[in-house]
């Protein structure tokens, strides 16, 4: 199974928490289990720094304008999609 992770709506509080000490844990748990399963995050450029310390292979980057409030909602209606079918994965999350 191939989990993308939408990552581009994490840019404070919780969220940010989140990605930084769950999501390493959880590719782990991935990882380990050695049954073909991964996890791939989709996340802005501007959010490198959040991501540091995972694998750059496992990271989606989207460039350019980083769409905000509704502009991220409509964006993501437009084309998560397309980036879902293009990444092979099975789930999003």
């Amino acid at each position: 199974m191939h989990v993308l992770m939408n990552c581009l709506s994490s840019v404070s509080g919780g969220a940010v928490a989140y990605i930084r000490h769950q999501v390493p844990r959880l590719m782990a748990v991935f990882d380990r289990a050695g049954c073909g399963h991964q996890i791939t995050l989709l996340a802005h450029v501007e959010q490198r720094p959040l991501l540091r310390g995972i694998n750059e292979g496992r990271i989606l980057w989207l460039e350019g304008a980083r769409p905000e409030g509704y502009r991220r909602i409509w964006w993501e209606r437009q084309n998560m999609a397309r980036i879902v079918r293009e990444a092979g994965a099975d789930v999003l999350f």
